[in-house]
């Protein structure tokens, strides 16, 4: 189905995302620590252009403290080849800075909320392409995320975002009931991790061909895959977010007109300082794709569009 179409997923991470990013935790507490404020602004904003967008959240956000974090994760760890890529291997510095790792005040916003979904971005932000971690392994992930939200909020969820996008073991996401997965699109710079990838997707996002910046949902091994499509830059300096601004009017111009789906995602920490800034910013691609018409969605019903 060929169906135009804004996708927005939100990746809800909080510390959990960028543990072995960030070993001086002072280093980017202030993201960390905007993210509350953040998501407040951003369900403001949304609530404001009727978006319908799509919350893929870490499951350990939802525990009370470490001790509960504990009791929630699998018995048995993953075994991964570097013990960096973990969330397992960071028990002292989660005892001791708890406020990065637990917020259920940020979830009750979201639950409260019109329109917006509740998905899950794995239980411990489980890398599920790291050397070590086995599909059991993310079972029992995803297992753990299950139950966590059920005792809490006694519901499911139905689509997933896979941390830092290592798209794998579809067998076991299908097994475990989800229905829609954010993927990643074709081009060869989406699928590696070198300097020159990260030049291309730099170069694409802010100089790329409109088509680039579309896709279509489609169905892979029995669960609906919609790519991200562009990445939503937080704020750096003017001329850079106007120029990422004005490719995105583009690329929703294009799409609108061509039945394709934009799927725009980023963190919320992302936008945990330079909160107005970024919030202006976003605003500006929200109020052109109100005035363009085109229709907004979140994952799980586009998944359910592409069923009809």
């Amino acid at each position: 189905m060929n169906k135009s179409g804004l996708i927005i997923s939100l990746d809800l991470e909080m510390r959990w995302g960028i543990l072995e990013s960030y070993t001086e935790f002072d280093s980017y507490k202030a993201n960390i620590l905007g993210v509350e404020d953040a998501v407040v602004e951003i369900l403001n904003l949304f609530d404001k252009y009727r978006i319908h967008a799509t919350w893929a959240t870490v499951g350990a956000l939802l525990c009370d403290c470490l001790e509960e974090f504990q009791q929630y994760s699998p018995k048995k760890k993953p075994n991964f080849n570097n013990d960096k890529f973990s969330s397992y291997a960071y028990h002292d510095e989660i005892k001791y800075e708890e406020e990065q790792f637990f917020n259920y005040k940020i979830i009750n916003n979201i639950l409260d909320a019109n329109n917006q979904e509740f998905a899950s971005h794995s239980f411990s932000h489980l890398f599920v392409q790291e050397g070590g971690v086995s599909k059991e392994d993310f079972d029992s992930d995803l297992k753990s995320f299950a139950r966590v939200y059920s005792d809490k909020y006694d519901s499911k969820v139905n689509s997933f975002v896979f941390p830092r996008n290592q798209v794998n073991y579809l067998d076991i996401l299908k097994k475990n009931s989800y229905k829609v997965f954010r993927g990643n699109k074709r081009e060869w710079f989406y699928h590696t991790n070198t300097k020159l990838s990260e030049l291309a997707r730099f170069y694409n996002l802010h100089f790329g061909s409109v088509e680039l910046g579309t896709t279509n949902a489609f169905y892979d091994e029995g669960i609906v895959n919609i790519p991200g499509t562009i990445f939503l830059r937080p704020y750096d300096n003017k001329i850079m977010s106007f120029i990422r601004v004005r490719r995105i009017k583009k690329v929703l111009k294009y799409a609108n007109n061509n039945n394709k789906l934009v799927h725009l995602w980023w963190h919320p920490h992302n936008f945990g300082i330079n909160i107005e800034r970024n919030i202006n910013m976003l605003a500006k691609v929200l109020d052109y794709a109100n005035k363009i018409g085109i229709e907004s969605f979140n994952m799980r019903e586009m998944g359910q569009a592409l069923k009809r």
